[in-house]
């Protein structure tokens, strides 16, 4: 199934404020990775501890508390954590627990005008998929669990639904402007009995480029 970016759907998000109270327990889907780097002098305040993993290309450091995290390194999780920010101007969330991801998203391509990309929302064989996409700044609203944190602003643009296992074929126009972030996130709806259950995939940013060359996105290996 393949779309093109001219026919994005435009939808707008009414944006809602959540219930006073106590910390409210996070749930996404993410890619965890290793801050190898600390961080430059000034960057973080001191009252602010620097962590040793964050989420993917938010910029959302993620310590483990208990936990050992190590292992999913790389790897895309579901996350359940408490936001410990308190006063730091980057976000610090406190994992109390992982397990296997609910909803995932991967991309194979060149982003650049006139190359074609292909984009897989998971997992493929127990549900249907859609991909959806903001530019600019991302956003961040908590949902809640099952559906996780919608990490695309307003308005948001719905790319369409996915076809068989879950992949989705795309073509930059040639005309897209240079340098524009997009943010791109998935949803997995459940099919069969139970269907309903819906939860949206780890975040991903794309830029566009002038080069690489293009790829097949055929030959990704999804």
């Amino acid at each position: 199934m393949r779309f093109s970016f001219p026919s994005l759907l435009l939808l707008s998000m009414t944006p809602f404020a959540a219930s006073p109270g106590t910390a409210q327990e996070i749930h996404l889907n993410a890619a965890l990775v290793s801050t190898d780097a600390e961080p430059v002098d000034g960057e973080i305040p001191p009252f602010c501890p620097f962590q040793p993993f964050a989420i993917g290309e938010t910029g959302i450091l993620v310590s483990p508390g208990a936990l050992d995290l190590s292992p999913y390194v790389g790897e895309i999780v579901h996350l359940a954590a408490v936001d410990q920010t308190g006063g730091c101007p980057t976000k610090i969330f406190l994992a109390t627990a992982v397990s296997e991801p609910t909803a995932t998203l991967e991309a194979c391509g060149v982003p650049r005008p006139g190359c074609d990309m292909r984009f897989r929302v998971g997992p493929p064989a127990t549900g249907q998929g859609f991909l959806a996409a903001s530019f600019g700044e991302q956003g961040f609203l908590s949902l809640g669990d099952p559906l996780g944190v919608l990490f695309l602003g307003a308005p948001i643009l719905l790319l369409g639904p996915t076809g068989p296992d879950g992949v989705l074929d795309l073509s930059v126009p040639p005309s897209a402007p240079i340098g524009v972030a997009i943010q791109l996130q998935g949803m997995h709806v459940e099919v069969g009995p139970g269907t309903g259950a819906a939860a949206l995939s780890n975040p991903l940013q794309l830029e566009l480029v002038f080069g690489p060359a293009c790829i097949d996105p055929t030959g990704c290996g999804f």
